[in-house]
C-alpha cells in the first residue's frame, strides 16, 4: 500500500501543496532545505568541477540565511534563491520545485518531510514513450 501511495498523483499534489504552504510559513526566518538533486536547477549552470562533486549525491542541503534568505521567493515553479558555490563562491540562482523538497529543517529539526517520489519531466516522457511503444 505504501508504495502505491508515494507514487499516486493525488498524493503528490497534496505533498506539493503542503510543501509550498510550509515554505510560505518558514520563509521569514532561517531554515534548511533538503532537496532531490535531480529536481534542482541552477541559473547559470554550475561549473563542471562543482557540478561533478554534487552529482554524486541523491539529495542536496541548502541553508537559507542572510543574503540567501533575503533573495528567496516563491513562484509557480517553486522556491528560488541566490547562492554561492565552491571556493570561488560561484553565484547561481537555485530553483527547487515544491515536489523536489524532501525536508524542511528548523533549528536542526525536520518540520516537513515529503514522502512523494519525485519524477523529472524527462523520466515522465520516457515512461510515456515506453507505454506507447508497447501498444
Amino acid at each position: 500500500m505504501f508504495e502505491k501511495i508515494i507514487v499516486d498523483s493525488e498524493f503528490k499534489k497534496l505533498m506539493q501543496k503542503h510543501s509550498k504552504e510550509m515554505l510560505e510559513f518558514v520563509l521569514t526566518s532561517d531554515f534548511k532545505i533538503v532537496a532531490n538533486l535531480k529536481s534542482v536547477s541552477f541559473n547559470p549552470p554550475l561549473p563542471e568541477n562543482i557540478k561533478s562533486n554534487l552529482s554524486k549525491l541523491p539529495v542536496i542541503l541548502f541553508e537559507l540565511a542572510n543574503y540567501t534568505l533575503d533573495s528567496a521567493t516563491l513562484s509557480d515553479e517553486g522556491l528560488k534563491f541566490e547562492a554561492g558555490f565552491g571556493e570561488e563562491d560561484f553565484a547561481s540562482t537555485v530553483t527547487i520545485p515544491y515536489l523536489g523538497v524532501v525536508q524542511i529543517i528548523v533549528d536542526d529539526k525536520p518540520i516537513f518531510i515529503n514522502l512523494a517520489i519525485y519524477e523529472s519531466e524527462d523520466s515522465k516522457r520516457e515512461k510515456s514513450k515506453k507505454i506507447f511503444s508497447l501498444s
